[in-house]
């Protein structure tokens, strides 16, 4: 682990990774967000769960993980290893995250999102998205999103792909979301907004 000159913490990379969660320090994301336990935790687009898993924990047994994914394999993977590492708390299920939630209005204390906003093509889509985030986000409730810099490096999507984090600050408060924190993560950042 290294300090970036802002102070902030992350991995170095060294060559592309399975996803974020193994390029990063997940820690340092976790201690920003600041999730008590018994809260509820949904990650949407979850893929292999890797999140999903850290955030059971960090909710403890009276919390509860949402974990949505549109692919069947990844869902039953994360079903999977949550049963391996004793985590009854994670709720996984098949969904496609561009259409309405499955989940009702101010039910949930936090949405995250790891490296999917960019892979949803067009602002009306990725519009909706944060739009639905806000209705099942309780008042208190953060949005977190971690996303690949816009800036050219050896791996990630396709550079006009990515998502610049003033890009997304605007695309949030359009969303009724304020800018809360962000986390400089070297090659990632996090921005978390709370609701208007």
């Amino acid at each position: 682990m290294i300090r970036n000159t802002d102070g902030e913490c992350s991995r170095r990379v060294h060559g592309r990774g399975p996803g974020s969660y193994g390029l990063i320090d997940a820690d340092c994301v976790f201690a920003k967000l600041a999730r008590p336990e018994g809260s509820v935790f949904l990650d949407l687009g979850c893929g292999p769960g890797d999140y999903s898993i850290h955030a059971a924990r960090v909710v403890g047994p009276r919390g509860k993980v949402l974990a949505v994914d549109r692919s069947r394999e990844m869902v039953a993977q994360l079903t999977e290893k949550a049963l391996e590492n004793g985590l009854p708390n994670i709720q996984a299920l098949t969904w496609d995250i561009t259409t309405p939630l499955p989940f009702g209005a101010e039910s949930v204390d936090t949405c995250f999102l790891s490296t999917v906003l960019h892979s949803i093509r067009g602002d009306g889509q990725r519009r909706a998205l944060l739009i639905e985030a806000h209705r099942v986000l309780v008042s208190t409730g953060i949005l977190a999103v971690l996303e690949i810099k816009r800036k050219p490096m050896p791996f990630g999507p396709p550079l006009q792909q990515r998502i610049a984090e003033k890009e997304l600050s605007s695309l949030a408060q359009q969303c009724g979301f304020r800018a809360s924190e962000s986390l400089n993560l070297d090659c990632f950042y996090l921005a978390v907004f709370r609701k208007k």
